[in-house]
């Protein structure tokens, strides 16, 4: 097929994105649309909850750009605006400026399209090396295959065909969690080797949102969410992220070449529209449709130094690749999500910040971010904030994605103000909660032990503990979401801690009850050598005293 033949499908203006409105009504829409409904839309959908993550950040690279070109003409014209007054008058409105929207979407719009020479987010004519293309299947998530089957909604009958409107949802999926390891050489790649291609050495392969944990702040309304995720700073202690020379969104920059390279971020803008892969959409015969991808490596995100614009996740210093790199300081690395472990589990660096300068700043930028409107006093922000995590996780070598996660969070306003009593007091009752659990599955292996088991599976304590976090989870999701702020942190953890302490407590009353033996016949201290440890002596009714014990020693109460 000749490009001049190609079909059209723009996304400015061709309806691609689900969206379930505030009415409750569900819907498909174009990226002009979107910004125009803003207020009446809820949230953006997508076939797999991880697609909304991407969809979200393309939008948001839109907004950064047209209000930061609209800066310049302030700056060329002689005035200085202060770029956090331009994000007050936009929220005071309660709309975005549609008109300096639809200028630059008007101004861009021949780079949105699907197909033709400049394919959105593509490579025109790119080529395999030996082989056609791979099939469609390839390139969705949920598609059964005998390897990788995941989470899937669909029957393990692959799809020979996909809409444009899916195919422009599943591209942005591919960029952003596309699997590493072994990838077929395409036409213009320099680093083949032996007929194959791998990533660049010490850099993480997948997608860029496969190698952070993505969180980012859900409104009431699509609106609020793009307002409250358009942090204009990573934290007062951070550069502003507007006029960030060469922070250029990919559908501005020339056409790409089929060859890979690393991406150093320059800010927001460049990292939320990544070409992390090389890759050219397949049409059919009828032109209707896609049956067809190709796919190769392509601007591999640098994660060293992202933290400085990379807004939407956790970040830990890594002395391992301090030493491996021979650097004067650990650098900043993204934390990915664990699947096993609800998002309240992992509290702490998600409102606790570190050290001193940017380069210690642990919070994703949206949650710094949210905290610095408090303290700029803007009007009618949500008392209530919804945390949205989402993510993948990859198997061997990560060559496979294994499973998937998504979860929200709703926390008090209050707890998000940098490192205020509130937040250290809440991180520290979950941080009780953590080691009260421990102490429960201590107490279900000593009794196995005391009852007379040779050995206590692992799996078995990790269903307790399993058990133990389901248990909690309605509690320590209210008592995060009610958090006051006119009433000590101290007393208000103290009475959650109580709540927590009854249903721990409960839990290993039943483990206890359930052995018929006397309470009182002792053990002596065996081993259990399956688990490498020694389990305490004594009766099940010692067990117990020491279990609520160290539950009152865990939890204070």
């Amino acid at each position: 097929m000749m490009e001049s033949e190609a079909p059209h499908f723009n996304l400015i203006d061709e309806p691609w994105i689900p969206v379930s409105m505030t009415d409750g009504s569900f819907g498909e829409v174009s990226l002009r649309e979107l910004f125009k409904k803003a207020t009446s839309i809820r949230t953006v959908a997508g076939d797999i909850p991880q697609q909304s993550a991407p969809i979200l950040r393309l939008c948001l690279a839109i907004v950064y750009r047209t209000y930061a070109l609209t800066h310049e003409e302030y700056l060329k014209h002689g005035e200085e605006v202060d770029p956090i007054e331009l994000w007050r008058e936009a929220w005071e409105d309660g709309t975005f400026d549609l008109s300096l929207l639809d200028s630059y979407l008007d101004q861009v719009h021949d780079r949105f399209d699907l197909f033709g020479q400049k394919p959105f987010m593509q490579v025109a004519g790119l080529k395999y090396v030996a082989k056609e293309y791979d099939p469609v299947s390839e390139f969705i998530a949920d598609v059964p295959k005998p390897e990788k089957f995941l989470f899937s909604m669909r029957s393990k009958a692959a799809p020979e065909t996909i809409t444009f409107a899916e195919a422009a949802r599943w591209l942005l999926f591919c960029l952003a969690f596309d699997c590493a390891g072994i990838k077929s050489p395409v036409v213009g790649n320099t680093h083949v080797t032996s007929g194959k291609v791998y990533a660049p050495k010490g850099i993480p392969g997948i997608g860029w949102l496969g190698a952070i944990g993505t969180v980012f702040v859900q409104g009431s309304n699509l609106f609020e969410t793009l307002m409250l995720n358009w942090a204009v700073n990573n934290g007062p202690k951070s550069d502003s992220h507007f006029l960030i020379p060469d922070d250029i969104p990919a559908w501005e920059l020339p056409v790409q070449s089929a060859d890979l390279g690393v991406y150093t971020a320059k800010g927001p803008v460049g990292l939320f529209t990544v070409l992390d892969r090389r890759i050219r959409l397949v049409v059919n015969e009828d032109m209707d449709a896609v049956d067809g991808i190709i796919v190769c490596y392509g601007d591999i995100v640098q994660p060293i130094g992202a933290s400085r614009y990379e807004t939407m996740t956790v970040w830990y210093e890594s002395v391992k690749k301090q030493k491996e790199l021979n650097l004067p300081r650990a650098p900043l690395l993204p934390k990915t999500h664990d699947a096993s472990k609800a998002l309240w589990r992992g509290l702490g660096p998600l409102l606790l910040s570190e050290g001193q300068g940017i380069e210690d700043e642990l919070r994703p930028g949206v949650v710094c971010w949210v905290g610095t409107l408090r303290d700029e006093g803007i009007d009618d922000l949500p008392r209530t904030l919804c945390l949205h995590a989402q993510g993948v996780e990859y198997g061997t070598q990560s060559s496979v994605i294994t499973n998937a996660y998504d979860d929200e969070l709703d926390i008090a306003d209050i707890l998000v103000r940098i490192d205020s009593g509130a937040s250290r007091c809440a991180v520290g009752s979950v941080n009780r909660m953590e080691r009260a659990v421990d102490y429960l599955v201590e107490l279900a292996r000593d009794v196995e032990m005391i009852a007379g088991a040779r050995t206590v599976s692992g799996r078995y304590l990790d269903d307790i503990r399993e058990e133990a976090y389901l248990a909690l989870d309605p509690l320590m999701r209210q008592r995060l979401r009610d958090f006051p702020s006119d009433c000590s942190p101290e007393d208000y953890c103290a009475a959650w801690c109580v709540d927590a302490k009854k249903i721990i407590a409960s839990i290993g009353g039943r483990f206890v009850s359930k052995f018929p033996q006397s309470r009182f016949e002792r053990r002596e201290k065996r081993e259990d050598k399956q688990a490498n440890r020694r389990t305490e002596g004594g009766s099940i009714a010692e067990a117990e005293r020491r279990f609520n014990r160290k539950l009152k020693e865990a939890l204070g109460v």
